[in-house]
Parts: structure tokens; C-alpha cells; sequence
């Protein structure tokens, strides 16, 4: 069974996506409408290292009563990392 033939979205072509295939690959394309002038919606996840750290890192964790008990959790199973 192929790709093709389970029918997902690269459609008959093996690859990225078109802008005419997905309802918002044209956002990414066009700078700002020429008659508003408004831009193109953010992309929801900006990725940041310091920022995910400070959010699910060891000392957030240590932080609240729920990320002790998460913490406690992940070492009743043994995980490899604890936390982010």
C-alpha cells in the first residue's frame, strides 16, 4: 500500500505541499493584503529554548505541588528524562 493509494493530504504527488493543496499554505506566500493591510496569521509555535525551559524544565517542575507529583510520576516508571 502507498501513499497515494491511502489518499492523504500530498495527494498524487510525493512532496511538500502546493499553495493550492492546503486552505493555508497561501498565508505563508503573501506579505500583506493590499487593501487592509493586514499580515499574514502567526504561526502558532515559535520555538525557544530558554522559554520551554523555563515552562517544563526541572525547577518549574520542583516549583509547584503538580510538577513535584509529575516528577514523582516519571520516576515511578523508570523515564529517562524527567523533564524538558
Amino acid at each position: 500500500m502507498t501513499r497515494s493509494d491511502r489518499g492523504g493530504s500530498f495527494g498524487l504527488r510525493n512532496g511538500p505541499l502546493w499553495a493550492s493543496q492546503h486552505h493555508r499554505t497561501h498565508l505563508i506566500y503573501q506579505a500583506n493584503c493590499p487593501v487592509s493591510g493586514e499580515r499574514p496569521v502567526k504561526r502558532t509555535y515559535q520555538p525557544s529554548k530558554l522559554v520551554r525551559k523555563r515552562r517544563h524544565g526541572f525547577r518549574a517542575r520542583l516549583a509547584t505541588t503538580g510538577g513535584r507529583k509529575v516528577l514523582a510520576a516519571r520516576r515511578a516508571v523508570a523515564a529517562k528524562r524527567l523533564s524538558a
